[in-house]
This record gives C-alpha cells, structure tokens and sequence, in this order.
C-alpha cells in the first residue's frame, strides 16, 4: 500500500502546511461553520492555500483589502450569495469565483460527469499535484471537499481518495481528514462508502486547480 499526497503539502505536527509563495509555511485546513452551505468557497480557499496563492492572515482576518485578488474574492462572495450559503454553490460558481479573480495566476478545468469517469479525472490531476475540488451526493444532501491524494494497493489500484473536508475535524499529522472508499460496496445511486460520515456518496462534478 502507498499513500499519495500532492507535493505542494507538506505533513507536520499542524496539519497540512503548504508554502505561501514567500519561503514559509502555513496552514491549509479551514473549518466551516457547521449551519452553513459553503463548503465549495471554503475548499476553494484551502485549494488557493495549497498553491501558495493565498495569505492564510489575510484569509482569516475580519477585514481584507478589496483591492487585492483575495478581498475581491472574498467581497465577491458576501456580496453575490446569501449570508450562509443556505442554497450552497455549484460548479460554474466555483469556477467562475476562480477565474474573476485568480484567472491570470491559474489554469482550470473542470468535469460533471458520474463516478468512476470522475474519479479518474480527478486521480489524473492528483498525479499531476493538482489539487481538485470535489462535489459529491448522497442521500438528502450534497457536499464539497478538497482531493489531495490517494491510497494505492499493491496492485496498483487505487482503493481510496483522500480528502480535507471543511467540515470536518482539523487533521492533526495527517495531510487528509476525510477518506472515500473507491471499491464498490453497494449497489445503487450511492455506491461508495464515506467512511468519514459512515454514509456512501456518488461522484457528482469536479474542478482542478493549478499555477500558469
């Protein structure tokens, strides 16, 4: 067995630290609130972190300069969506959010399609260490987390995708906090177990990220 990371994070007592592009690191993993629906900006955030594209100071700060990429990002996010993203976001959302803002510093490509198709987008772009943001469903709801590696057997197949859920717990030695079963263990519109949220879930849209 051999776990996959993308070489922009780096594993320490902290969690999953990435440099921010001026020699140092910081860390990647954002919590969200637990009664809201933004889970695609919060990924989108961490996947900025990731790349070195982001300040996390600037991402936690209660005031952010609106004439930077990031305060136009964020203020592009108070202004355009309900306080607590209620209705969540979807993929053109999350790209479009991109592109306004980070267009000229990233390239990205995006997938809706249904299970293993989407897998294999994203395992494809994890090889090349980009990071992908990853929209799944399951039943009564959906939700976005952040693919930053893989588990591969000694087959070479890969068992399972790893993730940071914003959701989730703050990984603490482990670059992940959220883990997909990508064997099949049920039949069905959900075949794959989250073992995270102890629910299966079906791959629904992607969007990968990474540097010009």
């Amino acid at each position: 067995m051999a776990i996959h990371i993308i070489d922009h994070l780096e594993t320490t007592e902290c969690g999953p630290e990435a440099n921010n592009g001026e020699d140092y690191l910081q860390e990647v993993f954002l919590n969200q609130g637990s009664i809201d629906g933004a889970c695609g900006p919060y990924s989108i955030f961490m996947g900025l972190l990731t790349l070195g594209l982001a300040d996390r100071t600037e991402v936690v700060a209660y005031n952010t300069d609106g004439r930077k990429r990031l305060g136009k990002l964020i203020n592009r996010l108070n202004n355009d969506y309900d306080s607590l993203f209620k209705h969540g976001t979807h993929l053109d959302d999350l790209e479009k959010i991109l592109q306004d803002n980070y267009g000229s510093l990233i390239h990205t490509e995006t997938r809706e399609t249904k299970n293993k198709d989407l897998i294999n987008f994203t395992i494809h772009h994890l090889r090349e260490n980009h990071p992908v943001i990853v929209g799944i469903n399951f039943s009564g709801g959906g939700h976005w987390m952040l693919a930053v590696g893989f588990e591969e057997n000694n087959e070479k197949g890969i068992s399972r995708l790893l993730f940071l859920d914003p959701s989730g717990d703050k990984p603490i030695v482990l670059s992940w906090n959220s883990i997909i079963d990508l064997n099949v263990t049920q039949k069905g519109r959900y075949p794959f177990k989250w073992w995270t949220n102890s629910c299966h879930v079906q791959f629904d849209q992607a969007i990968a990220i990474w540097c010009r």
